[in-house]
């Protein structure tokens, strides 16, 4: 069983993420910002986060830093999700060492292989 964690500020946002990641057979936890995010993230340790970049209290980017410096969370792979300009986000994110980045509005497909992607490359084969 697979757990992702979700982090966006948008109720809309977490229930269609949360939908698509239940779709794939996946449990799913939430968050509201990065503050919360990192909470839940030391507490139950996700198999991957989406995170979104623009959040209150604490940005994703500052999230992922904290999580990057916890021993606990240092290996959870992220995949950041941004409405923000693709290029400045995308290259923050990648420089602040998220596994992968996703622009919004994205595409359901797109993110999903994403997702398998990540998973591929982090979780052992007979998981």
């Amino acid at each position: 069983m697979i757990t992702v964690l979700i982090a966006d500020d948008e109720q809309e946002i977490r229930s269609i993420l949360g939908r698509l990641m239940a779709g794939e057979g996946h449990t799913c936890v939430f968050a509201a910002d990065g503050a919360e995010a990192v909470r839940v993230a030391t507490e139950i340790g996700p198999d991957l986060i989406l995170m979104d970049v623009k959040m209150p209290r604490m940005t994703g980017l500052e999230a992922l830093a904290a999580l990057r410096r916890d021993a606990r969370t240092r290996a959870t792979p992220v995949i950041l999700i941004s409405a923000g300009t693709r290029l400045a986000a995308e290259l923050s994110g990648l420089l602040a060492t998220a596994d992968d980045f996703v622009a919004k509005p994205f595409d359901p497909d797109m993110l999903l292989a994403r997702v398998r992607a990540v998973l591929g490359r982090t979780r052992p084969a007979a998981e």
